[in-house]
């Protein structure tokens, strides 16, 4: 099948190759699913008949997210040690438990009884020595190498001890009137007992760490409601009490609470409560589903599923309910987070039209930053703003008088000055290293040529004199020449000249568009746009042209970099994670200046445009559509 594809070396030496197939109606983004995998570094993988040699991938960072398995996989669970994750599967035709290395390597599998036998969701015991699993030949302790499998009788969804001595499960009656019943066993399948009927589905038991057992059940004449009950069958008591639906009870590493879900406000939230039942607070509240709760091991975070953004996605919160950040960001649905032993990743299911497959992400995802707006004109836009050498005042573009125009404020908004006045366009300012001179693009003479004006708007003089299209012009940290873009020579191609506009030369070629460059402060490269790979992405080069190297990769549009002060990050405009319900939707992102490390800094469903760095590196000014028109906001990176 006709497909685009992306490389890109990771920082751990391995290569990911990004696969986009074409649907019907051409190259959309976020069309269908990318497909990735991972040969070994140095060989070599032929698609569409086209050889791709690992070695001459660029290099860049990690993807935050990572699919393990190239077919369907569910339910995982990780080693206490963090070093591996169990899970089931049917890729080999019926469903198999299989083990993998964290990192998705080394995949083998565990279990093969009978070719019609079922393996359910594993369990791990508390030393990894041991994986507990339902069957429907009955529940069965493997070692965690396969051998030494161990039936135990009775079938179900499971759960170890603490101390490693027991398992809990809730056993389906096969009468299909009959609610499930909560069992105990020892781990060597002696003195199993049952401690309650009525169990509601799904009611997965779940262990405190002193021994006692959490379930839901309808007994007693009640809806579905979180029990407990210690091991031995006493203490049997009622947590929660009400007319909604409770569920998936989730105990606090240190045993003093429970995370669960409930609908006993209209629609299913996250809540927690007090060991004994007490103290019962809601933690999310908004108008569509929450649930999955799973407690990091230290004990101050909840991950959990939510349908707010319109598809199911993995959130992490605050135990106290604050600071929810969204992990995950696709079309699919997204769920059953559990965490590693270390708190710094979540594996989850990801499911897309009935399949069903594993995926790891980092555990921390960065708090947007906040904002201020610094205009607001309704109707009318503001662009391309850019920071005066001192910090004190901003130049930009606006059409709040009729056409596109010069402006300066300074930098809390205020004393706003227009430095153009005339009926044709001027656009696209930047501030000389001086602050004694401004360079913008208008097309005051016919076509779009680049001038210079003093910082007061007088003293306009041409740079360029060209029947193509110039613009996009950038200053070099020494004042001594200027950047700018060109279709002078049939595309749009990167261009340096002197200050004064004399010595004009050329230092991108390509058959596609180069646009948008931006000096380091050191004057030494330059990074800019181009869609020489197939689409928008930023790129770097030497000031001379030379060394050219792809820093996005993507198999999406990526736009107006700009360097931080100190030379360390690239802000830029990006639709990494866009909408894809919407033609358009660009997000804020920064990046170390090798590729490495991407940050999102906003999340909206409207356009942000054009970052400037502050000359201290603690604000980025930029455009932005999300009051219904472009205006300039500030934000901390």
């Amino acid at each position: 099948a006709e497909a685009r594809i992306s490389a890109r070396r990771l920082a751990d030496g391995r290569v990911e190759f990004a696969l986009q197939p074409r649907a019907e109606a051409g190259w959309g983004e976020r069309i269908l699913p990318r497909q990735r995998f991972f040969p070994a570094a140095g060989g070599e993988r032929w698609l569409n008949s086209s050889p791709v040699t690992l070695e001459e991938a660029e290099p860049s960072a990690a993807q935050d997210v990572r699919r393990f398995g190239p077919v369907a996989g569910d339910n995982p669970a990780w080693s206490p040690d963090g070093r591996w994750i169990a899970f089931t599967s049917d890729r080999d035709g019926d469903t198999k438990v299989y083990v993998m290395n964290a990192d998705g390597s080394g995949m083998r599998r565990l279990t093969d009884y009978t070719t019609s036998a079922w393996n359910g969701p594993p369990a791990w015991s508390p030393d990894g020595q041991r994986i507990a699993f339902s069957s429907n030949i009955g529940i069965v302790v493997v070692d965690a190498d396969g051998t030494n499998a161990r039936r135990l009788g009775g079938s179900g969804r499971l759960a170890w001890s603490p101390d490693g001595q027991r398992i809990a499960f809730v056993q389906d009656d096969p009468h299909p009137m009959v609610y499930p019943s909560l069992y105990v066993v020892n781990a060597d399948g002696t003195g199993e007992r049952l401690l309650s009927d009525l169990i509601s589905w799904p009611g997965r038991p779940a262990w405190s760490p002193d021994g006692r057992i959490t379930f839901v059940s309808r007994r007693d004449g009640g809806d579905s409601d979180i029990w407990v009950v210690n091991a031995d069958g006493s203490g049997m008591s009622r947590l929660t009490d009400d007319f909604g639906w409770d569920g998936q009870p989730e105990w606090s590493p240190d045993g003093r609470w429970l995370a669960f879900a409930s609908d006993r406000d209209g629609d299913r939230e996250v809540y927690v409560m007090n060991a004994d039942g007490t103290n019962v607070r809601r933690l999310t509240d908004n108008a569509v589903w929450d649930g999955d709760p799973a407690w990091s091991p230290d004990g101050r975070r909840i991950a959990f599923a939510s349908g707010r953004d319109g598809d199911e996605e993995v959130y992490v919160m605050n135990a106290d309910g604050t600071d929810v950040r969204r992990l995950t960001d696709n079309d699919w649905r997204d769920g059953d987070p559990t965490w590693s032993p270390d708190g710094r990743r979540l594996a989850f299911v990801l499911g897309y039209e009935g399949d069903r497959a594993i995926y790891v992400t980092s555990a921390e995802a960065p708090a947007l930053s906040s904002f201020t707006q610094l205009t607001n004109n309704n109707f009318f836009d503001e662009r391309n703003p850019a920071w005066s050498p001192d910090g004190q005042r901003l130049v930009f573009a606006s059409n709040r008088d009729g056409d596109w125009e010069i402006y300066t404020m300074n930098a809390a908004g205020s004393d706003v000055r227009r430095l153009t006045d005339n009926a044709v366009q001027d656009a696209g300012p930047a501030w000389s290293p001086d602050g004694q001179r401004i360079s913008f693009t208008s097309d005051r003479d016919g076509d779009w040529e680049i001038y210079t004006m003093d910082a007061d708007g007088s003293n306009v003089r041409p740079l360029t004199d060209h029947p193509g299209g110039d613009g996009s012009s950038a200053w070099s940290p020494d004042g001594q020449r200027i950047a700018f873009a060109s279709d002078r020579d049939g595309d749009w191609e990167i261009f340096v000249m002197n200050a004064n506009g004399t010595r004009v030369k050329r230092v991108t070629y390509s058959f596609a568009w180069d646009t948008s460059p931006t000096w380091s402060p050191t004057g030494h490269r330059i990074a800019f746009t181009s869609n020489r790979d197939g689409d928008a992405d930023i790129y770097v080069m030497n000031a001379d042209g030379s060394s050219v190297r792809n820093l996005t990769n993507n198999a999406v549009a990526d736009a107006y970099p700009v360097w931080s002060p100190d030379g360390r990050s690239v802000a830029f405009s990006s639709r990494l994670d866009g909408n894809s319900d919407r033609e358009r939707d660009w997000e804020l992102y920064v990046m170390n200046a090798d590729g490495s490390e991407i940050r999102r800094l906003t999340d909206n469903l409207s356009d942000e445009w054009d970052p400037a760095w502050s000359p201290d590196g603690r604000l980025i000014a930029f455009a932005s559509d999300r009051d219904g028109d472009f205006d300039i906001y500030v934000i901390e990176p």
